[in-house]
């Protein structure tokens, strides 16, 4: 009769196989708030090529009875959109909140920026100047860049 022979593996190698077989684990979102208490969501990298999923809540204007008007700028407006959704050139994205504050939208991937997987690019939200009576911020969100799957 054969006894079966011990295995002995090192503590790397025991390590990488648990990594190998666990279940993948989503990436937490990216959230944030400002000052005034406007949260946002989106997640934590950006496929290129791809749009980027965002939304928020509680962005309303001073007297709170209707959503604010939000810009979306990239790389503090120095990426240019070809086609510039309204007379400010450097805008990708308008998005008018409900009147809860509450939004979600789809931001457009610039496809001619010449942006690269692993670069970390920055997305602004910008409030007062396209609405009326409504509240400044500016909150600046930071993204990495990634090849699709």
């Amino acid at each position: 009769m054969t006894m079966p022979v011990p295995v002995r593996i090192s503590a790397a190698a025991a390590a990488f196989l648990a990594l190998l077989l666990a279940p993948a684990v989503a990436q937490d979102p990216v959230t944030g708030s400002t000052l005034d208490g406007a949260t946002f969501q989106l997640p934590p990298v950006w496929v290129i090529g791809e749009p980027l999923a965002i939304e928020g809540e509680n962005w309303t204007t001073h007297a709170g009875d209707r959503g604010s008007v939000i810009g979306v700028k990239y790389d503090f407006g120095e990426v240019v959109p070809s086609d510039p959704v309204d007379e400010m050139d450097d805008i990708w994205a308008r998005i008018t909140a409900d009147g809860r504050g509450t939004f979600s939208a789809q931001l457009p991937y610039p496809e001619d920026a010449g942006w690269s997987a692993g670069e970390q690019h920055t997305i602004h939200l910008l409030t007062g100047a396209l609405g009326d009576n409504d509240k400044v911020r500016n909150p600046t969100l930071r993204i990495t860049l990634v090849e699709a799957e």
